[in-house]
């Protein structure tokens, strides 16, 4: 008799953190790709909150421009408890990273960046250097495409 292991496969989830300012079709390109590409369950889209080098739109605004592109996208997440949403409130990328990690403790999880944010946070952030993110999709805009490459650290 045979056996069949009936383990379930842990689900993948990514986090888009940005400014949206404003959100665009190369947002959505970027998440559609990266879910097709890495079998991603869910992604949460989050406005950056505490975007320090350049002026924003108001967040409900910006909110509202997210939920208008992303809403009928399935498996794309841009409403959150009020809870969470207390928690993002004056937190920094790696901060809500880990906070939806903390929510998916039997889940992987992948930081969704651009190239051009990832080496923005890497010089301006070298006392974090993202060290708190275990595994990235870093994207790169070609003059054609999205190309998504998975980092992971262990």
């Amino acid at each position: 008799m045979a056996v069949i292991s009936c383990e379930a496969r842990r689900s993948r989830i990514g986090v888009f953190v940005g400014s949206f300012n404003p959100p665009h079709i190369a947002h959505l390109f970027l998440v559609q790709d990266a879910m097709q590409e890495f079998g991603l369950d869910l992604v949460y889209v989050v406005a950056d909150r505490l975007v320090k080098y350049k002026a924003l739109v108001n967040l409900v605004h910006r909110q509202k421009m997210i939920d208008l592109l992303f809403g009928a996208y399935p498996g794309v997440l841009t409403q959150f408890s009020a809870k969470d949403d207390e928690r993002f409130e004056n937190a920094e990328l790696w901060d809500i990273h880990r906070t939806i990690e903390e929510a998916h403790p039997d889940d992987d999880v992948y930081l969704i960046l651009g190239a051009s944010t990832l080496e923005w946070y890497v010089t301006q952030f070298p006392e974090h250097s993202l060290e708190v993110v275990r595994q990235f999709i870093v994207c790169r805009r070609d003059e054609d495409s999205i190309v998504c490459n998975t980092l992971a650290r262990c």
